[in-house]
């Protein structure tokens, strides 16, 4: 039987455009992998604080826990 894991709004998500320029976010990031990086609230709280629903953003350490507590469960 195939195991099914459904996240719903887990904050996984790539960075958004609107904030791709903050000074928190490129000075962890080059400018080549901008559209592949996850945003992660750890990193770029306060490039956050503009974008709707920060809250509920940026939090891919929830979805990496869920992941590894239901694949290493037998």
């Amino acid at each position: 039987m195939p195991l099914i894991i459904i996240l719903v709004e887990c904050g996984l998500e790539l960075i958004p455009k609107e904030i791709r320029n903050h000074s928190a976010v490129k000075k962890n990031l080059s400018p080549e992998i901008y559209s592949s990086q996850l945003l992660d609230t750890a990193l770029h709280h306060t490039a956050m604080r503009n974008i709707e629903n920060p809250g509920k953003r940026g939090r891919p350490d929830i979805a990496h826990l869920c992941l590894l507590n239901a694949l290493g469960s037998p």
